[in-house]
């Protein structure tokens, strides 16, 4: 279960790569479930990550593209070619339980303490 002195890492896809940005004070909450459906099981794992607004002011996220990871690495993800984003990304799998952002959006609304990001994935 989530803290909320949690760090996060997520790997931005922007026009140069991946970029790597690290938020502290984050709180997250990773649900592992399954569903039985008619072709069998099938994994419905879920993320909710809330990152304070007074960490970061502006994030974007590009759904389906950018990872995340709890905690921090020092892992790189190499965007020379695609081939060493791919290897760099297989690598961060191997020693991370990285997930893919699906959405995020500003909630600001209340006192600006309790503003806030939601990102969620899988």
């Amino acid at each position: 279960m989530g803290k909320q002195t949690e760090k996060v890492t997520i790997f931005h896809l922007g026009s140069n790569g991946y970029e790597k940005s690290v938020y502290a004070k984050c709180f997250w909450d990773e649900d592992q479930a399954t569903a039985i459906k008619k072709s069998g099981l099938a994994s419905v794992d879920s993320l909710y990550v809330s990152i304070p607004y007074s960490v970061v002011q502006s994030l974007e996220i590009n759904k389906g593209k950018d990872y995340i990871i709890q905690g921090e690495t020092l892992l790189e993800i190499d965007n020379t070619s695609e081939k060493t984003q791919s290897t760099s990304i297989k690598e961060l799998k191997a020693n991370h339980n990285l997930l893919t952002l699906s959405a995020g959006s500003l909630k600001n609304h209340g006192s600006k303490r309790m503003w806030h990001w939601e990102l969620s994935g899988k």
